[in-house]
């Protein structure tokens, strides 16, 4: 758990992910990874009990959004030290663009082989 508290003084950018955050709680590092990771990413659960997320310390709000949120939402509740904010991540509305996004084959045949060089290639006509 050093090697964490280490990479957050190093501005180091680390993802970690668990599909429950009561795991958090029963692993010895859950509470060095809960104090050194600043933002917190999270998605609705319905079948999650407020208590599962306990080592979290959630306000009200944010666990109203967890728990009662439909798991299909696409909504994600963003924490810092600031506070938090909740996101729609449905990119459905990007339409094309999104395999523009996504890169590879698909994405330079809709837009072009040159497309790097081309500032307004997201414009599709």
């Amino acid at each position: 758990s050093n090697w964490l508290v280490t990479a957050r003084k190093q501005n180091t950018v680390a993802v970690m992910m668990t599909q429950y955050a009561s795991q958090l709680e029963r692993t010895r590092t859950g509470k060095t990874i809960i104090e050194a990771v600043p933002t917190q990413i999270l998605l609705p659960n319905i079948r999650a009990q407020p208590a599962d997320y306990s080592m979290l310390n959630l306000t009200e709000k944010e666990l109203d959004v967890l728990l009662n949120t439909g798991s299909n939402s696409r909504l994600a509740l963003i924490r810092d030290d600031q506070g938090s904010i909740v996101v729609d991540a449905d990119l459905s509305a990007l339409g094309p663009n999104l395999t523009i996004l996504g890169g590879m084959e698909k994405g330079e045949a809709l837009v072009g082989a040159d497309y790097r060089d081309r500032p307004d290639f997201w414009r599709l006509s």
